[in-house]
């Protein structure tokens, strides 16, 4: 017995299409960002998450204790 771990696939769509505010630190203050998750990935241990703005463009891999998910 014990906790239950998801695959990775499990992972991906529970993460997958869901918007947030990624926390972007500066001084004085933070920058919170509208982003898109599209993917989502375990690495060392660390849950990453692929993020991209809900506008504009580009994406990243960022760790997914920075972006605030809606619902949580």
């Amino acid at each position: 017995e014990g906790g239950e771990t998801m695959t990775a696939k499990e992972m991906r769509e529970a993460y997958l299409g869901r918007e947030g505010m990624l926390v972007v630190p500066g001084n004085p203050g933070a920058l919170h960002l509208p982003v898109r998750v599209k993917d989502a990935r375990v690495v060392w241990g660390r849950l990453d998450l692929l993020v991209a703005p809900v506008g504009g463009s580009g994406e990243s891999w960022i760790e997914a204790n920075r972006v605030n998910l809606e619902g949580e």
